[in-house]
C-alpha cells in the first residue's frame, strides 16, 4: 500500500509504503531486511515492522492425511497432480500448527488455469456447480482414506 499526496499535483513532504511479505520457510527475515535496505540504499528511507513475524508453516508431506489427499484426488482424476503450494492469503492454520497438528491448504476443486490466474476472492471469482460436487466428493473420500 502506497500513501502520500493526496492530490495528483502535489509532492508531498512524506511517503510511505506498506509491504506484506511472504518469506519461503528456510528464509532469514533478518537477512531480508538487509538485502531490502541494501536495495532501497537510501538512508532517508525508514524500516518498521508492523507485525509480528509468523513461522513458516512447512507441513511434511509423509503423513497419512497426505496418502489420502493423494489417494482421492488420483481416485478421482489419474492425473490429477498432489502437491504444497504457498500459499499467499491468511488461514487458520498457525492456530492449528500451535496446538501441534499438520495442516495443509487442500482444495478439492478443478481449477482452470485462466480461472486460477484471476486470483482468489477477485472480482470474477467463481466455481461452478459441477466443481463444487466434486470438491465435496473429493473432500469425502480424503475422510474415508484418513481414516
Amino acid at each position: 500500500m502506497l500513501t502520500g499526496s493526496n492530490k495528483t499535483n502535489v509532492i508531498p513532504p512524506e511517503a510511505s509504503a506498506e509491504l506484506d511479505i511472504r518469506l519461503l520457510p528456510d528464509q532469514d527475515p533478518a537477512a531480508f531486511l538487509a538485502d531490502l535496505k541494501r536495495v532501497v540504499n537510501d538512508t532517508a528511507v525508514h524500516f518498521e515492522q508492523l507485525l509480528p513475524l509468523k513461522p513458516p508453516l512447512e507441513s511434511p508431506i509423509a503423513t497419512d492425511l497426505y496418502k489420502a489427499i493423494e489417494k482421492a484426488a488420483h481416485d478421482r482424476d489419474p492425473n490429477a497432480l498432489v502437491t504444497t503450494i504457498m500459499l499467499a492469503g491468511a488461514t487458520d492454520r498457525p492456530a492449528y500448527r500451535e496446538a501441534g497438528l499438520i495442516t495443509y491448504g487442500f482444495s478439492p476443486f478443478k481449477v482452470e488455469i485462466a480461472d486460477g490466474q484471476k486470483g482468489v476472492h477477485g472480482n470474477d471469482e467463481r466455481l461452478s456447480v459441477e466443481n463444487v460436487g466434486f470438491g465435496v466428493k473429493l473432500l469425502y473420500d480424503v475422510i474415508l482414506y484418513a481414516q
